[in-house]
């Protein structure tokens, strides 16, 4: 009945002679009891799987998270971050052949427009995906907080069912396991056995739950010049104190890594937002270099105006913008010397950066180190999963309902049962004969 049954362990009854009775030519038997349920559950499987649960969520939300992260950023490909900027130096190129063309330099002033709304989208696409995070991490809580205080409440049947004579506490305890294996996906649990069947979980170390008292979990965020904003969890014991723990894994520890690091461009770790703020203040503050020295079509004498191609404030991938200085694109100051506007040394300069800087490789291997994070996210996945179906199987193959075992089981005891019936049978057709026979 119970084959099909989520998280259900089989049970054997353990079966006791009892007492022989005495009669005048001796004692006979008087048949067995049940004196216990056996539950075939075994704890080494149980804790084993908890753990590899956890390590595979933990690859899965990585996985999800650089999913999103490589379609935010769409390299390599046209739509790319990569191919604007390096429209954008080509077009320096371009309009060096022939400076004194206003559509060569309004061409040079679209392709920057281009770039620097790219700048903008995939920045503003990275804080979206970080708000996301956030709104998940809340909800992950809440799952949590709903899971502990469920397993405290089983925690508290099991052990009422055992401190009753003959108490069976089996099917408390297979559903606690059920709710130990989700908190475990999310936290990242460990546990050990207590009192009376009860366990008490852990959160890297941290007590959460003994016998049926529980900590509540909750976010703390926190704002720091030097850090940014970051994201924990808190544990907050019946009283209202807290203190800070760490899951150790699962989808708290990833969400929690990613927002802290991944996309905190103040983190002193691998922050994809900080490199992204990096490239885009290389570009501004190594073009605009260039331009302060340089000359327009119109200006005809020394000293050079000093003009900024890119808003000098803009040092990142979210403020980068085009100057107003160049709004005009006679003003661009593509000419080493005044009074020359076929002079394109500037625009030369400008171009050559993508050979002479190392902005651009750099970006370049940072797309790298995300797609093999990626890729590591990815097979650490995989090769969870195949450590979960082994030991699923493995825990199946002695606590599941083996429909062959049962059936086998079943003739034993219609066997028994068809045996038994004709002693009685033949008892009461001996009787019957003894009893005729003294008519």
């Amino acid at each position: 009945a119970n084959v099909n049954t989520p998280g259900y362990a089989r049970r054997q009854a353990i079966l006791i002679e009892t007492s022989p009775q005495q009669i005048l030519a001796g004692f006979i038997g008087t048949g067995v009891l049940v004196d216990n349920i056996r539950s075939y559950r075994e704890e080494f499987f149980d804790r084993e799987i908890r753990k590899n649960m956890y390590q595979q969520t933990g690859f899965e939300t990585d996985e999800t998270i650089f999913q999103r992260i490589e379609s935010i950023l769409s390299e390599p490909s046209e739509l790319g971050l990569n191919e604007s900027v390096t429209k954008f130096f080509n077009a320096f190129e371009e309009v060096s052949q022939n400076p004194e063309d206003v559509a060569n330099r309004q061409y040079l002033l679209d392709t920057a427009q281009t770039m620097v709304d790219q700048f903008h989208t995939i920045s503003s696409r990275l804080t979206d995906l970080k708000g996301e995070l956030k709104s998940k991490f809340v909800q992950d809580i809440d799952s949590a907080n709903k899971l502990i205080a469920e397993i405290a409440g089983l925690n508290q049947k099991v052990y009422s069912s055992y401190s009753l004579p003959g108490g069976d506490a089996q099917t408390y305890i297979d559903q606690r396991e059920l709710k130990l294996e989700e908190l475990s996906k999310i936290a990242g649990i460990t546990v050990t056995q207590s009192d009376y069947g009860s366990v008490n979980v852990f959160i890297n170390g941290k007590n959460i739950i003994n016998q049926d008292t529980y900590y509540n979990l909750r976010l703390n965020e926190q704002t720091s010049p030097l850090t940014g904003t970051t994201i924990q969890v808190e544990a907050v014991d019946p009283n209202g104190n807290a203190q800070f723990v760490f899951p150790p894994g699962g989808e708290l520890a990833s969400i929690a890594k990613h927002f802290n690091t991944t996309l905190n461009e103040l983190s002193s770790g691998f922050s994809i937002m900080r490199n992204l703020n990096d490239y885009a203040d290389a570009i501004v503050s190594n073009v605009n270099l260039e331009m302060n020295s340089g000359y327009g079509l119109d200006d005809t004498t020394p000293p050079p105006p000093g003009r900024d191609f890119f808003e000098p404030a803009g040092l990142t991938a979210a403020s980068i913008n085009i100057s107003n200085d160049v709004a005009n694109p006679r003003d661009i100051p593509l000419s080493s010397a005044p009074g020359e506007p076929g002079n394109s040394n500037i625009a030369l300069n400008i171009a050559s950066m993508t050979d002479t800087q190392t902005f651009i490789k750099d970006y370049i291997r940072l797309i790298g180190k995300i797609g093999q994070m990626g890729k590591d996210a990815s097979n650490g996945k995989s090769t969870t999963k195949l450590v979960a179906d082994q030991l699923s199987n493995q825990r199946e193959s002695v606590i599941g309902v083996n429909l062959d075992e049962e059936a086998v089981n079943l003739i034993k005891f219609q066997k028994a049962f068809e045996a038994s019936s004709r002693v009685v049978n033949l008892a009461n057709e001996i009787l019957g004969t003894i009893v005729n026979l003294g008519r």
